[in-house]
């Protein structure tokens, strides 16, 4: 798992990505607030990995499993 968020560049609009699979989960123009802080790479400021609903889904089927 990756340890952060990842932002990159979309023919030229900036998205959010997921940290596990790379999937576009939002772009630029849905940013939240905090999404538009954290991809200006402010030193101060950190956004956790963002995962899409796929990769979540998949983690919580390991974890269940793990619990089991």
């Amino acid at each position: 798992m990756k340890n952060k968020c990842v932002f990159k560049w979309n023919s030229g609009n900036l998205a959010l990505l997921c940290s596990k699979c790379r999937k576009i989960i939002k772009e630029g123009k849905d940013f939240t607030e905090e999404e538009m802080i954290a991809c200006r790479n402010t030193r101060d400021y950190y956004l956790p990995p963002q995962y899409c609903e796929q990769c979540k889904l998949k983690m919580n089927e390991k974890n269940i499993s793990k619990s089991i």
